[in-house]
């Protein structure tokens, strides 16, 4: 056979392959297209200081796509007091729990351990908040210094303004901290008070059982406002209603901070420190048991390592909280600067801090508290 020849049948026999090349394929099985992964949603339950923060900070992260292991995957956020799972009677258990938790204060973890239910803190604390007394400045005047329970307990036992020299048109003495029993706040209001009355910062089970305490705290407690009076975010509601709320109250400095400008353009207020207080440090934990999967700890894992980003802990400030990673001064400062002239602090708190009571004392404390004031 001449080359012209096998060269034409060479070039015929491409053609052909040519041709039925594609249809050959088609005939061929395909593979299966993978399945995507389900998402991965972890939930935190977070408290209401650092909440609006942090939400904010969750809706940031989620529109980045993160990944957990493989998988898509989202944070979800809600809202719980502490102060509501470590009492007796929580809905939390075993069986039925958030996988991430942020919670007001390193105690609160200890006494939810002491409940049965165990959280590891992956991050100390990706913000903090304490308390200060807020008081009207007229009302200031008058009461006396230093600001502070002792003070403040006297003005509660003469019951009304036209006794402490003030007007008679104020009324009766209305102070004002959040119920114990509902938020941690109110629970660290009791502790600040136990340590000035015992001038301890050792809060200890036979200080919180004290009758002599319990009397002596009694009278501010007679004459708090009620509960639809004063509201569950006490700081806001003397910002829509002011001094016919409350003369003074003890609050998170964070609830402070962000309704200063709304409260002090209504009536000038003013600012202290107790001498004894209570740091909220809001540390980020993870279910510790067998039921909490790899994934899910990846996946809080890079959501705090988001929070504790400067970009994000410089905004912690402009939600009142003080940051954890960063100083506040190189934070949003625009909360707080407004507030500095009525005696907020950008330093360091000048308060000695409280070393907290057992659970079983705590309890014994609230369960005082609520058979004076169940709601």
């Amino acid at each position: 056979m001449s080359r012209s020849r096998i060269v034409f049948f060479v070039i015929i026999a491409i053609a052909l392959l040519i041709i039925a090349l594609p249809r050959a394929l088609e005939l061929l099985p395909t593979a299966p297209t993978a399945t995507p992964l389900p998402e991965l949603q972890v939930e935190i339950a977070v408290n209401p200081m650092a909440y609006a923060w942090v939400a904010a900070q969750a809706a940031t992260f989620n529109a980045r796509q993160p990944q957990a292991d493989g998988r898509p995957a989202r944070i979800t956020v809600t809202q719980v007091d502490g102060a509501s799972v470590w009492q007796t009677g929580s809905t939390w258990s075993v069986g039925r729990h958030p996988v991430g938790w942020l919670p007001e204060a390193t105690f609160t973890l200890d006494y939810a351990a002491d409940a049965g239910l165990r959280y590891e803190a992956i991050t100390p604390s990706v913000a903090s908040t304490s308390l200060v007394w807020g008081i009207f400045t007229d009302r200031a005047d008058v009461i006396g210094t230093p600001l502070d329970w002792r003070t403040f307990q006297a003005a509660a036992v003469k019951e009304n303004w036209k006794a402490l020299g003030g007007e008679e048109s104020w009324g009766f003495v209305k102070p004002a901290f959040n119920l114990p029993q509902n938020n941690s706040a109110g629970y660290g209001a009791l502790l600040t008070a136990a340590a000035t009355f015992a001038s301890t910062k050792q809060v200890s089970d036979q200080v919180v059982r004290d009758r002599a305490y319990q009397d002596w705290l009694k009278p501010v407690i007679d004459a708090m406002p009620s509960t639809t009076t004063m509201g569950a975010q006490i700081a806001t509601t003397l910002a829509s209603r002011g001094v016919s709320v409350a003369d003074f109250a003890l609050l998170p400095e964070s609830e402070w901070v962000t309704n200063y400008t709304t409260i002090n353009a209504r009536q000038k207020i003013s600012f202290a420190y107790p001498g004894y207080n209570i740091t909220f440090n809001m540390p980020l934990a993870v279910w510790s048991g067998a039921e909490t999967t790899s994934a899910e700890r990846t996946l809080l894992r890079q959501f705090s390592d988001f929070l504790m980003q400067k970009d994000t802990q410089r905004q912690s400030a402009s939600y009142g909280l003080r940051p954890a990673a960063i100083p506040l001064s190189e934070a949003d400062l625009s909360k707080f600067n407004a507030a500095v002239a009525a005696g907020i602090k950008l330093d360091s708190v000048p308060s000695t801090a409280i070393v907290v009571p057992s659970r079983s004392s705590a309890l014994a404390l609230i369960g005082w508290f609520r058979a004076i004031r169940p709601s």
